[in-house]
């Protein structure tokens, strides 16, 4: 049974029993909900029937659609940490002004190369600031 019946069924009862348009087709709605409902009860009782007598059924599937999109949302979490500690290596590479060679290293090994490229720097020429356009030592800044 399916929609077309409630329709065949509608033009039936309007012809045989004189019933209007609405009046059939409720009068058929009803019969076809009864008819339906009446074949799922059929329908789940010689499933129990069945799996009382041991049979098998597989997997429905409700069950492998889940398993298939669970399978997806994992690779995707996989793919998205990759995707997020490739982004912060690239902050820290740009942040650091390296190309890139420092990519593999972890938090803790960037911060240290950080800190010791920092104490490596004072008193060299990278330490000049530019004050009214001229190159100034701290000294000289520190004068004024």
């Amino acid at each position: 049974m399916d929609g077309e019946s409630v329709v065949q069924r509608q033009m039936w009862l309007m012809q045989h029993e004189g019933l209007d348009e609405a009046q059939a087709y409720d009068k058929a709605r009803k019969e076809f909900y009864f008819y339906r409902h009446r074949e799922d009860v059929e329908r789940r009782v010689a499933k129990e029937e069945a799996l009382v007598t041991g049979a098998y059924f597989g997997k429905g599937p409700i069950e492998i659609g889940m398993e298939l999109e669970n399978q997806q949302w994992e690779d995707w979490k996989v793919w998205a940490l990759k995707e997020v500690e490739k982004q912060k290596q690239q902050a820290v590479a740009a942040y650091s002004g390296t190309d890139g060679e420092e990519a593999d290293l972890t938090a803790e090994e960037q911060e240290t190369t950080l800190d010791e490229s920092g104490s490596n720097v004072s008193g060299s020429q990278a330490e000049l600031d530019v004050v009214g356009g001229l190159s100034q030592t701290p000294g000289d800044v520190a004068e004024r």
